[in-house]
């Protein structure tokens, strides 16, 4: 069963019929990627949230974890609605100034759309510096 010949829905009908993540539906050869057999998210991403998720308590679902939400235009990279939880993982390609953790000017407006939408806390990753942060 490939991922290019089925819809968003089929693909989440999949995962709640067979009541496995992303990452066990493609372990097991029932869905795979259209992008040369290889992830259009990142999956560091993906465990660094699943670790987030046991220190805190919380609940982020992700794209390996029911797939990433959709809020209004964009899709955070972690999202938690009971808590009201937004989390972005950032790669350097995201930083003005990675070093000095300045973000690009579209990374900023995205992250306060999002807090203004959802009125939600919003968590950031810097990769490149190994620093989890909240945004106040």
């Amino acid at each position: 069963m490939c991922w290019e010949n089925k819809t968003a829905e089929e693909i989440q009908e999949i995962r709640n019929k067979a009541g496995k993540t992303h990452a066990r539906l493609m372990r097991e050869g029932i869905i795979n990627f259209p992008y040369n057999g290889k992830p259009n998210y990142n999956v560091n991403a993906c465990r660094y949230i699943d670790e987030l998720n046991k220190k805190f308590g919380w609940n982020l679902q992700h794209a390996e974890n029911g797939g990433e939400i959709r809020i209004v235009r964009y899709f955070p990279d972690g999202y938690d609605k009971e808590l009201n939880i937004v989390f972005e993982y950032d790669e350097p390609r995201h930083y003005k100034d990675v070093e000095n953790n300045i973000l690009n000017e579209y990374d900023i407006e995205r992250q306060n759309y999002i807090i203004e939408k959802l009125n939600c806390k919003f968590y950031r990753y810097n990769e490149k510096l190994d620093k989890f942060y909240e945004i106040n």
